[in-house]
């Protein structure tokens, strides 16, 4: 069985690097109430024939 070193980082992990930019939107994010947005009726598109 192979064992995997936890405190290694993966090639994913490496990929993807944390950065200040990354987390400026976060303050945003907070302040959108996701719910209210989810419960809005979808427009659907129309088909031009």
């Amino acid at each position: 069985m192979a064992w995997k070193n936890i405190k290694q980082r993966s090639f994913a992990d490496e990929l993807v690097e944390v950065h200040s930019a990354v987390e400026e939107l976060d303050d945003v994010h907070e302040l959108i109430n996701w719910a209210r947005i989810e419960k809005t009726p979808k427009i659907k598109k129309r088909l031009t024939t």
